[in-house]
């Protein structure tokens, strides 16, 4: 079962904390040899951009984060701590929860995370340097673990978007906003633009393709969430819920952005609207389809892109064959949860 990412709470701490022993265990994670208790490691962490990592009730692995000075020129820059538990190694725990750690702290500021990593660690450093951290240096025999001299690797991260000067000209009146293009794949830009414009079918149909050729969950989930749209547009109740539970299933596990999408928001968005149809058995009144606010609507923001999504690794391939005029669209094998062409319960 695919992990879900959820905020870090206090009631997760009894796990957290032996998964911080797990980690010790190893030798390579850190120099401390005894796991805090809770209130040192609360005070020792950020409050913001804490996370965990969950499947069927047990907790995975965590991520949080640290200051690193109480001077105000450093308000900014945070390091990083990711540990995942031993059973849950080599299962893509630590990537998820490290690209949702870069996600959250740019939504809430922070310019630049680092990392200091001991050498030995090749699976830390591998996946921080994928996610777009550097080696920015190596202090030597920084200190002593179980009679030993270690040395530490720093790494760093500096956000593309956050705390970046705007080129000349960018704050003017009438000023363009960068192309989306540059960040999110063609077809997911398209899908949003036409769900804002209520074109719920068009939508659903756009990510189609993509979505039987790449076999994203993620597409597949708002293609789900638009074809519920196209239902309350119709007025029918029972294929609202329907879809909007499957949507629901879907994108549960990419909360709580992914490829630049608020998925918390849309869930909350979702759930909200299937209960309501649940318990009146409407979607919304008769005529009030066309009403001006009466649908939600979607936006999609850099720096909620965690960093670790396939979709973006495939920009300008969204369709198959694209970058090739010449070449056919490979053809689909049997897609593993079909989208209705006609969205029905």
């Amino acid at each position: 079962m695919r992990a879900r990412i959820l905020p870090f709470r206090r009631e997760h701490w009894d796990e957290v904390r032996r998964i911080f022993a797990e980690g010790m265990a190893t030798g390579h994670a850190t120099f401390q040899t005894e796991a805090p208790e809770w209130e040192a490691f609360d005070a020792d962490h950020l409050s913001l951009c804490r996370w965990v990592a969950e499947a069927e009730g047990a907790i995975l692995g965590w991520a949080a984060l640290s200051p690193v000075s109480s001077r105000c020129v450093h308000a900014g820059v945070a390091e990083v701590s990711v540990y995942v538990g031993e059973g849950a190694r080599g299962r893509g725990v630590g990537r998820r929860l490290l690209g949702t750690l870069i996600a959250s702290s740019e939504a809430a500021g922070l310019w630049t995370l680092q990392a200091g990593i001991f050498p030995e660690n090749h699976r830390s450093l591998a996946i921080h340097r994928e996610l777009g951290f550097r080696e920015v240096g190596r202090r030597e025999r920084l200190g002593r673990l179980a009679g030993r001299w270690r040395d530490v690797l720093l790494l760093e991260r500096r956000s593309r978007t956050v705390g970046v000067e705007a080129p000349a000209g960018a704050d003017l009146p009438g000023a363009p906003d960068p192309p989306l293009a540059h960040a999110f794949p063609a077809s997911l830009v398209e899908f949003v633009e036409r769900f804002n414009r209520r074109e719920f079918w068009e939508s659903h149909e756009v990510l189609e393709l993509p979505w039987r050729a790449n076999r994203s969950e993620f597409y597949h989930g708002l293609i789900l969430y638009a074809s519920a749209f196209v239902h309350v547009q119709r007025e029918n109740a029972h294929g609202i819920v329907a879809q909007l539970s499957k949507a629901e299933t879907a994108l549960e596990p990419f909360a709580p952005f992914y490829l630049g999408v608020d998925v918390a928001a849309l869930l909350a968005e979702a759930g909200k609207l299937r209960r309501q149809v649940e318990s009146e058995g409407v979607g919304m009144p008769p005529g009030q389809g066309d009403r001006e606010g009466a649908f939600p609507s979607l936006d999609l923001d850099p720096s909620r892109i965690r960093g670790d999504e396939p979709e973006r690794t495939r920009l300008g391939a969204d369709d198959p064959g694209a970058g090739d005029p010449g070449s056919s669209p490979p053809e689909p094998g049997p897609p593993s949860h079909p989208p209705s062409r006609n969205p029905s319960p």
